[in-house]
């Protein structure tokens, strides 16, 4: 049934080349599942989306896509074409038994004929099944109507036809179905042969048959018209279907591949911030939070004011969700580069980047290999663990190996580049505490005085060598030959959490003492005592590295660590973090297995857009590509097969029970009895939607009514029972025409009562008996005209033509596309069987006759004009038999027609659920991803990164703080659960902090990050917003701060009367901003203006906001600063400092 490609030369292009599809092929709208949204211009909606705008010959307007669409329906092209030769082999073995048994006045003929005609079908048909038959399939077609048409006028070559005039006619309407339905060629094709045979076969008629009075001869024409109506109607329908099938394939598969690029994205997201086990669960309560909240800023509001009414009540809090999880046996590394200092102050900015970037890419290369797990970089530190966030017996050794490897690749390092550089590795095992503190720019981190010995580990041990803790060589002392170090105090020494009322403040007061101070013995790796010691998981990692480029492996790897450390013994200067964190596997030319790759890839599959046709012309609808603009023959091959199989899929194995037709799944099936109504009141759309389909159903309804309706009045005496059925069925039929047209055009849509209407009708079970009962009309109205009066009237065919009308009203089951196949077929069975009983039984033989004389004069013996109506037996008469036959293969063929259009109605619709399903799993891939990119880069450079893969940018004038809970040290207690709910009420404190960015005031203030209790935050960092008053994000940061401040008294009022104190350092200047890593983002800022501000709150008063003595110039017209004289800064000396004393 599809359409031509480009004319009947060029209607099937099985041999075209992959390359000559380019991307056309998967030209798709913007808005998923919206496939049938036209320009509001168009006075009628177009076929499908993408359309020529061509009614007579259906096809997109896209060379390459309507080729393509012919490939994949090839396969439903030929089953189509099957059915039809099969039908012409039933048919003719029904005819060749009828010829044979009757055998009336020339059947030789017409046996042998009928019999050829049966070989011939049946040979096209094997010859259906050869891989020949692809390329042939449109001649075979052209030639299998030429044949049924020939062979059905050769009839009127002997004037005593052994088939009547009905048989005749009947078949002429069951070629004229197969031509319009099953068999594959252009409309105008199909259109131009039906009109011409329809017009020979009348003019044989009028010349040979008994129906050549006017009458009849108007009333055949009329009837011709009717089917050629409706064949043009099924056959407009069924492209669009198909072809809104095909655009929804290519849509669910473009879907896909943006739904995997956002997973992979997502992936990567993830890869930077958190383990995937830990991503999921944050991920799905986020999402369960949108839901049961709504928007975020609702979400934030409600949150902002949780405690309001609790803060009297000491001990009963509302806490934030908290993702914390305590892992034993967990052994930490840090590395510290010795000389680093020295050599960075001979080396420019890049070329400094350029070597750490070379020498932190060894180091990662070896973590993957010994089964570490690499957290950050912090300046010159590498910082990695085993045995989290993934237990491993061996993890003690697995770090100890890193250690070693890391010592001789830096020697590597220094020989390649002429350095003088070594390393200080500590390794010490224990117990942390892993997870997220925050709400946004948070990162996985681990927490412990664990953490902190390791840190200890590297800051005492020895150039060059591993120094590791007593905890760690327990693990180890088989494998390694060692020397004794110096001890180290070990701070794990549990506190005792005391509370007193002071009576000063009448506040009970909450205070640690501290146990009696202890020390851990270390000692340093001096050699393996077996070279070949590596161990079974080492080897095992070195495997894995080799397969570090599957982006999904990497991500299941979890190299996804950030440090945020309890204690303040492994802050490092700031403008070393960013430029080791520059090095993380920062290979441009591995963008597109990176995130930044995986951005810009994500850029371009979703929202690449090209033109199915001429919108200035044609209206149609800017639609998407599907991939790359240029593809190689690779990629294009891959995307033709995925295609191809989704087309098999979605047409060949439809999700849908061959027997009752319906889908296998009962919610489907519900929801697709209730799209109807949904779809209701949707505006102007294009032909594939159920109500324009409706619609046109309904005007071919009303035509075919009409039409049948004239033919009763004009070859019948017009009767009481004919005005009343005429008048009723014709008000029913201009009801639903109105109700559709309203709704379809939205004219006074808004009116109550007419809501209602249009709610019930358009149901499943009243648009059903409505439905089923409009199917009947033109049926209705042939019966509503018998009388026995017209057979016994002189017209000795007036009962073959009233058989020929019923029979050939029976077309009209096949309309109403949207109805179920089984009842219309049934209701289309009843109604031929009411024809066969009342000739079976002699319904009028009492009423017109009295002797079996009278009958066997009015009944002749020959194939015309016999009155079967006035026959005693009239199962005895041929022309009886051949009726029934006509009967039963029309019915026949109205069955298999409404199957395959139910079928393809209900796939295109499962295809519109498909997409509509890939389209929101895409949404929410897309929405997850983003807001875990918005964790870690700001919008901005998200923006930015979309268009190139790297990002980095100096900008002068920012604004930086530290903001740190200077006695968080002192309230954090390991003694209960590890220390998990302190780092819980760090969460907490955090949350509330993070509460303040979503103000609309503080829009220009990033967070950085956290480290520890300590929070980063700079102004200034987004070029489009760009005040006309520079000074305004300075302001609106030390606004910030002293929020900070006011949010830190308010908590301390609301939890356990502990008094968390804070210190902010504030600077501002130039600083560079940057976007560090590719299978790992990291978005840092770092300068002389962040180190300095690290130093003003590291140096700073409790309580009070400390900044530089350039800030409190620039800022002095809007706030009041307080002189605090001078302070010793690291690198800087002594520096004149300010105290913030009020706005």
């Amino acid at each position: 049934m599809a359409s031509a490609a480009g004319g009947v030369q060029n209607n099937v292009a099985v041999e075209r080349t992959v390359s000559d599809v380019e991307i056309g092929l998967t030209d798709l709208k913007e808005n998923p599942g919206s496939e049938h949204k036209v320009t509001r211009s168009s006075k009628m909606p177009m076929l499908f989306e993408g359309s020529a705008r061509s009614w007579w010959n259906p096809r997109f307007l896209k060379d390459d896509l309507e080729n393509q669409l012919q490939r994949c329906l090839l396969p439903l092209t030929r089953y189509r074409f099957r059915l039809a030769l099969l039908y012409v082999a039933v048919s003719c073995l029904l005819w060749c038994i009828f010829f044979a048994v009757v055998r009336g006045t020339n059947w030789i003929p017409f046996f042998t004929g009928t019999l050829v005609l049966l070989f011939i079908a049946l040979g096209i048909l094997g010859f259906s099944y050869t891989k020949a038959c692809e390329s042939a399939i449109l001649h075979l077609s052209i030639a299998v109507i030429l044949i049924l048409i020939f062979a059905d006028l050769l009839s009127y070559v002997y004037y005593d036809s052994a088939l009547s005039a009905v048989g005749i006619f009947i078949g002429c309407i069951e070629i004229l179905i197969l031509l319009y339905t099953f068999i594959t060629l252009p409309l105008y094709f199909c259109t131009g042969i039906g009109v011409l045979y329809s017009v020979t076969l009348e003019v044989l008629s009028a010349l040979t048959s008994d129906m050549q009075k006017p009458m009849y001869i108007a009333s055949r024409v009329l009837i011709h018209i009717v089917i050629h109506v409706v064949g043009i109607h099924i056959y407009l329908m069924a492209q669009v279907r198909k072809r809104s099938i095909f655009l929804k394939v290519c849509e669910s598969v473009r879907l896909r591949q943006g739904l995997e690029v956002e997973k992979q994205l997502k992936r990567c997201m993830i890869h930077s911030l958190m383990p995937p086990a830990v991503a999921e669960e944050i991920i799905k309560l986020r999402d369960q939070e949108r839901d049961r909240e709504g928007s975020d800023d609702d979400i934030s509001e409600k949150t902002r004011h949780r405690r309001s009414s609790l803060g009297s009540e000491r001990g009963r809090m509302t806490f934030r969700h908290f993702h914390m999880s305590k892992m034993d046996n967990v052994s930490i590394l840090f590395a510290d580069i010795v000389g680093f200092t020295k050599m960075s102050s001979k080396k420019t900015a890049e070329h400094l980047v350029f070597l750490l970037s070379d020498l932190f890419g060894r180091f990662d290369k070896i973590c993957v290999e010994c089964n570490c797990e690499k957290i950050s970089t912090l300046g010159d530190c590498y910082y990695c663990v085993s045995g989290c966030p993934e237990p491993r017996e061996d993890h003690a050794k697995c770090c100890v190996e890193m250690g070693l490897k890391m010592c001789v690749a830096i020697k590597q390092f220094d020989h390649d580049h002429n350095e003088e550089v070594n390393m200080r590795v500590g390794v010490h095992t224990g117990t942390v505490l892993c997870g997220l503190v925050g709400t946004c720019r948070f990162k996985f981190d681990v927490w412990s005085h664990d953490v902190t010995l390791a840190n200890m580990m590297e800051s005492e041990g020895k150039a060059g060598t591993v120094h590791i803790s007593d905890c760690t060589y327990g693990f180890v002392k088989d494998d390694y030959f060692v020397e004794e170090g110096e001890p180290v105090p070990d701070i794990r020494t549990h506190q005792l959490l005391t509370e007193f009322f002071d009576a000063k403040t009448q506040q009970f007061i909450v205070q640690h003492v501290s146990e009696k101070e202890r020390t851990i013995g270390t000692w340093f790796i001096i050699g393996r005592k077996s070279e070949v010691g590596q161990t079974e998981g080492i080897q095992n990692g070195a495997a894995a590295a080799q397969q570090q480029t599957d982006n999904e492996k990497m991500v299941s790897d979890g190299d996804n660590f950030q440090p945020d450390k309890i204690t303040p013994s492994v802050d490092k200067d700031h403008d070393g973090t960013a430029a080791a964190a520059a090095t993380d596997n920062a290979k441009v030319d591995e963008a597109n297995l990176s995130a930044v790759g995986l951005i810009g890839k994500r850029e371009t599959t979703t929202h690449e857009e090209m033109d199915v046709g001429d919108t200035s012309a044609n209206g149609t609808a800017v639609t998407h590509l599907l991939g790359p603009k240029k593809p190689d023959q690779e990629m294009e091959r891959e995307l033709n097969e995925i295609i191809s199989k989704q087309t098999e899929k979605y047409l060949y194995h439809p999700a849908i029970n061959h027997w009752t037709v319906c889908f296998r799944s009962q919610p489907l099936e519900r929801k697709y009895r209730r799209h109807y109504v949904q779809s209701a009141g949707g505006g102007l759309q294009s032909c594939a939607s159920p109500l324009i389909s409706s619609l046109f159903d309904t005007i071919v309804s009303l035509i075919f009514f009409l039409l049948i309706s004239v033919c009763c009045f004009i070859s019948f005496q017009p009767r009481f029972p004919l005005v009343i059925v005429f008048v009723v069925s014709l008000l029913m039929l201009l009801f639903l025409l109105v109700l559709m047209l309203l709704n379809v055009f939205q004219l006074k849509a808004n009116v109550e009562w007419l809501k209602s209407v249009k709610q019930f009708f358009f149901s499943w079970y009243p648009r059903h008996l409505f439905g089923g009962f409009l199917a009947c009309l033109p049926t209705l109205v042939v019966y509503s005209t018998f009388l026995c009066g017209i057979f016994t009237s002189g017209e000795s065919v007036a009962d073959q033509f009233y058989c020929l009308l019923i029979i050939s009203s029976l077309i009209h089951f096949c309309n109403f596309t949207h109805l179920s196949s089984w009842m219309k077929s049934c209701l289309a069975i009843a109604s031929g069987l009411v024809l066969l009983i009342l000739l079976g039984i002699g319904f009028c033989y009492d009423m017109t006759v009295t002797t079996l004389d009278d009958v066997n004069s009015t009944v002749s013996t020959g194939m015309n004009g016999t009155a079967l109506f006035l026959s005693q037996n009239p199962s005895s008469q041929p022309l009886f038999y051949e009726i029934v036959i006509d009967t039963v293969l029309l019915l026949l063929l109205i069955f298999v027609l409404n199957r395959e259009i139910e079928i393809s109605y209900r796939v295109s619709y499962h295809g519109d659920i498909e997409a509509v399903r890939d389209s929101r799993k895409m949404q929410m891939e897309e929405e997850q991803a983003d807001w875990l990119l918005d964790n870690i880069v700001p919008k901005h450079v998200a923006e930015h990164l979309k268009q190139n893969n790297k990002y980095s940018k100096t900008h002068k004038d920012v604004g930086v703080i530290f903001a740190k809970i200077v006695n968080f040290e002192d309230f954090y207690d390991e003694s209960f659960e590890g220390g998990k709910e302190y780092l819980r009420v760090l969460n907490e404190l955090m949350g509330d902090f993070e509460e303040l960015f979503k103000k609309p005031e503080y829009h220009d203030i990033e967070k950085i990050k956290t480290i520890g209790s300590c929070l980063m935050a700079a102004s200034g960092l987004n070029p489009k917003r760009e005040s006309e008053n520079p000074n305004a994000h300075l302001c609106a940061l030390m606004n910030f701060s002293y929020e900070l401040l006011h949010k830190l008294e308010q908590f301390n009022k609301e939890i356990f009367n502990f008094d968390f104190e804070m210190a902010i350092g504030y600077n501002f200047g130039e600083v560079t901003a940057g976007v560090v890593g590719t299978t790992k983002l990291l978005y840092d800022i770092w300068g002389d203006t962040v180190n300095i501000a690290s130093r003003m709150y590291s140096t700073g008063v409790h309580g009070r906001i400390q900044v530089t003595e350039d800030t409190a110039t620039r800022l002095k017209d809007y706030f009041d600063f307080e002189h605090r004289g001078q302070v010793f800064v690291k690198g800087k000396g002594d520096m004149n400092v300010f105290l913030l004393a009020e706005k």
